[in-house]
């Protein structure tokens, strides 16, 4: 744990910056959330994870990005180390539910693609909300565990130093990157079969099979990419957060870093909880479609207003 993650002195306009894209994560998770409550047929045990993944990100925004702008801007003191703890911990946490909910949600497509006979027994909904509910408690609990043995007025001994170094090992190659390689695994497993089954669908002669032939990919094999591409964000955007956590506990020599890269860094770590609810609206095809149903329906509604109000008595 360190509570030295203040960024060096910054211009009040990164903050402002910061606070809106805090924002922007709120809307587009809120968004999320909202078309999944509302539209029926979003109600399916995938989009039920991504809907507790955009929960998690709606924390990012709301609660992680206010304590980074108050992080950086308390003054010096026992108060603004306690903060800068508090914004550790809340960054730990979102970083493990992001990676725990795109695990959950690629096993759920590997079993949904590859056993697909047995699916609909060993992915039940009870099974899965417990499943749900696990990920959270497993997230909560390995970031409070940190209070166990962090000091809060910042005064940091070798054994600390120890406790952190092995916690943040544990947490990296146990969680991260165990979870990242099953995923791995699971998304090439599931490209090989989605691969054989279009080019058997190639190959047939019917008249169903050319017309379908015609999409340049099947709608499984999209999800599956939106699904990838969202691990990829994940990696490209929590990559420094761990490798930089990692080279301070084990005390080996860091690269410098100049200050705008580090602005840059950060607003990159937090960027993944509006990027990955941009991906599965606009890129998914059921949350898409609910977008545009949801919007278009809003659009009639205002026209039909104005032309009320705008018709003369």
């Amino acid at each position: 744990m360190h509570a030295d993650s203040a960024l060096p002195e910054t211009h009040l306009s990164v903050f402002v910056c910061l606070a809106l894209l805090g924002v922007a994560i709120v809307f587009a998770n809120a968004v999320v959330i909202f078309l999944y409550r509302r539209k029926e047929y979003l109600k399916t045990k995938t989009n039920l994870c991504l809907a507790c993944l955009a929960m998690s990100d709606l924390l990012a925004g709301s609660v992680a990005v206010p304590l980074v702008i108050v992080c950086n801007k308390a003054d010096v003191g026992i108060f603004r180390i306690k903060i800068c703890i508090v914004m550790d911990l809340s960054s730990r946490f979102i970083s493990i539910s992001t990676v725990l909910h795109l695990l959950l949600v690629t096993v759920e497509r590997y079993f949904m693609i590859i056993h697909a006979m047995h699916y609909p027994f060993i992915v039940t909904k009870s099974r899965l909300i417990f499943v749900l509910v696990f990920v959270w408690c497993f997230s909560l609990g390995a970031s409070l565990i940190q209070l166990t043995w962090i000091s809060l007025n910042g005064q940091d001994t070798d054994e600390v130093y120890r406790k952190d170094t092995i916690y943040s090992l544990s947490i990296f190659f146990g969680v991260v990157l165990s979870s990242l390689l099953i995923m791995a695994v699971a998304l090439t497993r599931i490209f090989r079969v989605l691969r054989r089954q279009l080019q058997s669908i190639k190959r047939a002669q019917t008249y169903k099979s050319r017309a379908y032939r015609k999409m340049p990919i099947p709608l499984e094999g999209k999800a599956v990419i939106v699904f990838g591409s969202m691990i990829l964000t994940f990696i490209a955007c929590w990559f420094s957060y761990y490798f930089d956590g990692l080279m301070r506990d084990l005390n080996l020599p860091s690269l410098y870093v100049p200050g705008w890269v580090s602005v840059m860094l950060m607003f990159l770590r937090f960027a993944s909880s509006v990027v990955n609810p941009i991906l599965y609206t606009f890129f998914k095809e059921d949350f898409r479609r609910a977008l545009l149903s949801s919007f278009g329906s809003y659009q009639r509604r205002s026209t039909r207003l104005t032309t009320v109000n705008t018709t003369p008595v």
